[in-house]
This record gives structure tokens, sequence and C-alpha cells, in this order.
């Protein structure tokens, strides 16, 4: 049990796995197979621990349990301990294989775990569950051709677009999944549509014509490796998942889609040239190797390379071709002509599972390099597959392994899961160079190197987010950055024109971009990684913001689907978001299961406030004026509304609560100097008051949940419910 549910994790000695995940009403469901060191490993654990010698904790009510239970191996037992209980290093151990197991287990879909571990998790597939309800839809009043209309995104999964104030339909699409949010609005010449919900994706239409603008698509889980190369005159990037291979243009952030083919779940990705051909290669669950002509997104070939799941590939310019280099869970290294696809050699000597390779040149001959789960890095010859010698990651186990030049002569750096850098001379050397030392940070997942001139700069990726890179020549670090997107699986670097940067995938599902000076993320290439809770339009331009429950609000190009910026500082999800002009800009604002209100620049994405909220969850937020002063409101789960100065974050006065939480906010300017706010409740309700001095104006009854309001006119309100369209006459008390 966890505060984020209750989790249930089944392992067995024949290497599958089975993960159940109980919250809130949702069960979910994964099965996988693990890799063959698991479980002597786990095993190892438990009889160190004493197991099941273990103290069993007395239950205290409302207290977060760990519950142990062994059948039919040695040792069995049960033992149930407190989520903090774990002063012994050797029980210590048992769960920190069994949270890794959690969080590999889910695929991106559970973050609630730390994970501390190689990737050991394959063939991860989602067997179900129950999914969220669809809710009461979403909602929003525009405009189109000049003329009033609401979009309505209705349980019954159509969206509708209805005339106001008659609601007759105008049109009328399916939509595959539940919509959380809706956006009508103008940007630039253009009345934008936009839609997103549960599947994170934000699709964007041109409103009069109906033509789709932009639909951004991410990886359904985890993100396994990324490359980037220059081809085709451009800077493009490319990520791998259980879900297949993404390209994108890393200049103008377009979504280039996936490459031809189905490969299936890719575990591993590489990019290289071979003579003028500029090729991707990637690695696959099934034991294959596929590889693209990247200036066609052709497939070139597929080549069944392994026994099992390939964990890694690596290619190297040679001769007037290239060499592709993959190795698997066959404890195999397997190399052959990217050209021809003829085998040229076979390695062996690995005792486990290959978890990474890289290729270089010594002495003009190709060498490659292999890291495997039984603790040791071997360079082969990668002509003949000799075996010239092995290191020893002194009882660790490397992760990744990547090639760098150091003053002409190639070196091997291998990260391992104790969180340990090591560099070895591929011509020679016995004893490895540390560039960073075990335990802190956690493991490293993912290595790169890049040269230019005399210099090289390699760059691990950890476990616990941290990004960090060095100068490897003189071991110096450049900079160790900490982003807030989940454990780093995979590095690659890019060249932009004169810009290098670092490409970094998630196991969240994130791809970010970031600069090499500092580290600071200047781009991510991928959409929200949970459910979009709501949308707006900020600005003349058009720059659709977005919030989700993945805790970030993002902002987009409303023409192309282009990532702008990401916003970060809530700690929990963001249910609601809004756009307004203060102090002459455009500006964002925010809220949230944080309870808490910020505000940002639009443009430039500098934070402006940071406001504690209501004591309970705020579900809706609006921007307005009063007397010239631009204004926020603020709603949620208590029904309580809040009005602050939009430009200091003073309170000027709070509405009490009422009998449901807020679904519906609105402030307009009257002709007076006063100003209106209107609020909907999911009880159905709809009331109306004057600001500043708050006095109720009166109170209607919808016919269903308020999912949009329009302005009062005449003592009437136009009110978007699950429904359709209605008109509420204000009634006084």
């Amino acid at each position: 049990m966890h505060p984020h549910g209750r989790f249930e994790l089944t392992v067995t000695s024949s290497g599958q796995a089975r993960l159940r995940h109980d919250r809130a009403g949702r069960t979910r469901v994964w099965s996988a197979r693990l890799e063959a060191a698991v479980w002597p490993r786990l095993i190892e654990a438990l009889r160190d621990a004493v197991f099941p010698d273990l103290p069993t904790a007395p239950h205290v009510p409302g207290a977060t349990l760990r519950e142990l239970e062994v059948v039919g191996v040695d040792p069995e037992g049960t033992a149930v301990l407190d989520w903090q209980d774990l002063g012994d290093p050797q029980v210590r151990e048992v769960f920190r294989i069994l949270d890794a197991l959690v969080r590999q287990c889910g695929d991106g879909g559970v973050r609630a775990t730390v994970d501390e571990l190689p990737s050991v998790v394959h063939d991860v597939r989602r067997d179900g569950g129950e999914e969220p309800a669809a809710g009461p839809g979403a909602a929003a009043f525009g405009s189109v051709a000049g003329a009033p209309v609401l979009a309505l995104a209705g349980p019954d999964l159509d969206l509708t677009l209805l005339e106001v104030p008659d609601g007759r339909v105008r049109e009328r699409q399916p939509l595959e999944r539940p919509a959380h949010a809706v956006l009508l609005g103008r940007a630039g010449e253009r009345d934008l549509l936009a839609l997103a919900g549960e599947d994170r994706v934000i699709r964007m239409w041109d409103a009069r014509t109906g033509a789709a603008l932009a639909a951004r698509e991410g990886h359904d889980g985890s993100v396994r490796s990324v490359a980037a190369i220059t081809a085709r005159g451009s800077a493009l990037a490319f990520s791998a998942g259980g879900d297949g291979v993404l390209a994108w243009d890393l200049g103008s952030g377009a979504d280039l889609g996936r490459p031809a083919g189905k490969t299936g779940a890719v575990n591993a990705l590489c990019a290289g040239r071979a003579g003028e051909t500029s090729l991707l290669v990637a690695g696959c669950e099934d034991g294959t190797v596929h590889v693209w002509d990247i200036a066609t997104g052709r497939p070139v070939r597929a080549v069944r390379a392994h026994g099992g799941w390939v964990n890694a590939v690596a290619i190297l310019p040679y001769g007037r071709g290239a060499l592709i280099a993959s190795g698997g869970a066959d404890a195999t290294v397997r190399v052959w002509d990217a050209t021809t696809g003829a085998a040229v050699a076979e390695c062996a000597g690995h005792r486990d599972s290959v978890m990474a390779v890289a290729l270089a040149l010594v002495d003009g001959r190709p060498v490659v390099a292999a890291a495997a789960f039984d603790g040791t890095v071997r360079a082969f010859d990668a002509a003949s597959g000799h075996l010239e010698r092995t290191w020893h990651a002194g009882g660790a186990r490397p992760a990744c392994v990547a090639v760098a030049d150091i003053a002409g002569r190639p070196a091997v750096v291998a990260g391992c899961d104790d969180g340990t850098v090591l560099l070895w001379n591929l011509a020679g050397s016995t004893a490895p160079r540390v560039l960073a030392a075990g335990s802190a940070p956690s493991v490293v997942a993912a290595m790169a190197a890049w040269t230019a001139g005399d210099r090289t700069l390699v760059a691990a990726g950890h476990k616990d987010g941290t990004l960090r890179l060095w100068d490897a020549a003189t071991g110096v670090p450049a900079f160790a950055a900490t982003g807030r997107d989940g454990a780093i699986t995979s590095v690659a670097f890019s060249m932009a024109g004169d810009a290098l940067t670092l490409l970094c995938g998630t196991d969240d599902g994130t791809v970010a971009v970031r600069e090499i000076t500092g580290g600071r993320v200047t781009g991510v290439l991928t959409p929200h990684t949970g459910p979009v809770h709501s949308l707006a339009l900020a600005g003349p331009a058009g720059i659709v913001v977005s919030g989700s429950a993945d805790g970030t609000v993002r902002t987009w190009d409303a023409d192309t689907g282009r990532p702008l910026l990401r916003l970060l500082g809530h700690s929990a999800g963001v249910t609601t978001v809004a756009t307004g002009q203060v102090g002459g800009r455009a500006v964002v604002a925010s809220a949230g299961y944080d309870h808490e209100v910020r505000t940002w620049d639009a443009v430039t994405g500098a934070p402006l406030l940071a406001m504690p909220g209501q004591p309970l969850p705020i579900y809706r937020l609006a921007f307005g004026s009063l007397h010239g002063r631009p204004v926020l409101a603020s709603g949620g789960y208590d029904g309580l509304i809040r009005v602050v100065d939009a430009t200091s974050g003073e309170q000027l006065t709070a509405l009490p609560g009422h009998h449901g939480f807020v679904t519906a906010l609105r402030l307009d300017p009257g002709p007076d100097g006063t100003t209106t706010l209107l609020a909907g409740c999911d009880d159905g309700t709809v009331h109306a008051w004057r600001l500043p001095d708050g006095e109720l104006i009166g109170q209607a009854a919808a016919p269903g949940v308020p999912l949009a309001l329009s302005a009062l006119a005449g003592g009437t309100v136009h009110v978007a419910h699950p429904g359709g369209l209605a008109a509420c006459r204000l009634v006084s008390r």
C-alpha cells in the first residue's frame, strides 16, 4: 500500500512479472518479462536479509505498509513492514529491487516508486483494467466567422458546435477518447478550435474550414532511447519506446511522425552514416534490428539479430559503408555490414545480457566495446569477433557505454548501477579512470560522447533525473543539472546550426533539449505526459496554453502545434489555466491540486506570482478587470471563490463556499465600472455577484453541471452543460 494507491507486484522464477495498481476506483494491470539476472539477485537479497525472520510490524490504522510474501522457493515467508521501516541494509536492498520493478513494469504509467536498477524489464504489456470515467465533458463559448458558437465535448464522445442562442447544431464529429478541455478562440486570422483530454494530445483545427492544424504525438510510455543526426539539411531527433520510433526536426520543432514500417517495441536507437547515406538503426524487443534511410524515411532492411530482445545498437562509418553492432539478452554481440546486411562477426564471452555497445576505430581497425549485466566491459575485434580485453566494474553492473576520443586515442566510458562512471583506454589500459564515484547520484542509465576539435565531452543521465557533463581529457565536470521530467533513460548530443545541445529521454515519456552550458532546458519535443485538463489562448498571435495532470503548464504555437514553453512550479497536477492582460503583457495563470495559483509571462515564461489559493484543490480560474485593474478569480472543491489583484496578488474579496465545487467561472466588466462574477457549480447551480461589494445579483438552476458560461445579458446567462445549451434566468433572493 502506498499514498498513490495500492500496488501488487508478482514476480516468478521463470522471469514473469505482473503489476496491478488500484487507485481512486481505477485499476491498471501490466505484465512483463525480466532479465534472467533479476530473480537470483532478488533471492540473494532475501537470504541476506535473513528472511523470513524479519520482524512483523503491528498494524497502525491509516499507516502505509509493505507486505512481502514469498511462496514456493527458499526462503519462504511473509513480512509486513512500515513503508519507512528499512533500517536493515539488506531489507532495503530487497525493496530497492521491488520498487524498481514496479516503476519499470508500469512503463511510465507509475511514478510513485524510485527506480535504482538498470533497465531489466522487457515486453511490457498493458493487460487492461478499468479506464477512468468519461466525466461530464468540456465546453467553451466563442465565435466562428463572427457568429457566436458553443463548442461542446460531451460524455457521449461527440464534439459538437452549437449556434448561440438557439442551440442549433452547426457541426458534429465523433471523438475517440473523453475530452477534458475545449478551446474556441481567435488566433491571428484564424478561428481556432482545440481539444485535449485523457490521451495527452492537443488537437487543433481551423474552426471555419475544419482543416486539421496539429496533433502532436508522444510516446505512450517511457522513452527508452534517443538519437540525433544532421541530415536532409536539418538537425533531426529520434526517440524510441514500447510504441516504436518518433522523429522531429530540432530546428523548427516540427513533428515528423514515424518512420515507415512496423517494428513493435524498440529498446535502442543510433544514427550514423554509411558513405553518403544517413541511417537510423533500431534494436527491438523481438530480437530484430531495423535500419532506415533517413533521407527517405523508408526501411532498408530488418535483420534477425538475437535470440532474445535487443538492448543496444551502434553504428560506425567504415570503408565505403558502415558497421552495425548490436547486443542482446542472449549475452552476445553481433556485427554486420550496414550496406549489404551480411554478417561480419559474432562476439561471445559475456555471461549475462549485454546492456550497451559502442564502436570505435583503434589504429584503423574496428573495435566494439560491450557492457553486460555480469559486471564486465569487454572489447572485441569487430571484424573477427576475437575477445581482446575484459575490464571489471569493481562489483557494480555497467548499464551504458560510449566511446570518447582523448587526444586522438579512443576510450570507452561506462556508467554503472551504483552511480560510478569509469573510463578505460581502448588501446590497452587495464586500470580505469574514475570520472564519478558511486552512490551519488543514482544509477547511470545513459552515456554519450561528443568530440569537436581537441575537446571531448561526456554526458551521463541518471535515474534520479540528474544530467552530468565532463571534459573527458581532464575529468573536470562541466555541469550537473537536475530535471523534473522523471528518470533519465537516454541521452544524445545534437548539433543544430552552431549550437551543441543534449537530447534527453525520460521514463515518463518526455524528450527534452538541454543547452550544453548550464544544462537549461530549451525545448520539450513531446506533449504532456499526463491527461490535459485545461486549455486557454494567449495573445493576438495565438499561443495555446495547456495544463496537465503531469504538473506542468505548456505553451504551443497555434498554427503549427510546435511546443514553445514548459512552465514548472506546481507540485501536483494542474487542473485549470487562464490567460489575460496584466501590465500590458499576456499572462498565464494556473492552479490545481497543490492549492496554489501561479502566473507567468505568456511569451517569455518568466514566473510572476505564486499565491496560496484555497485550502482544497482549485478547479477554475478567470481573468477580468475591476475599476481598470486586472483581477484573477479562482474557485475549487470547497466552492469558495477568491478574487485577487492580478498584479500584486493582494486578495480583494472572498465569496463564501457553496454546496458544490466550482466547475465554471467568468468575469465580465459592467458599464458602471463594476464587474459581474459568474460561477457554476457541480450541483447544477449558477450564481452571479457584483464586484467589488460582493453583492449576490441572483442565481439559477441549470439542467446539468455547468461546463461554461456566457456573459450575463438582461438577467439571462447561457449555460453549456453535458446535454447541450440552456438559457437560465437569474432569480434574486
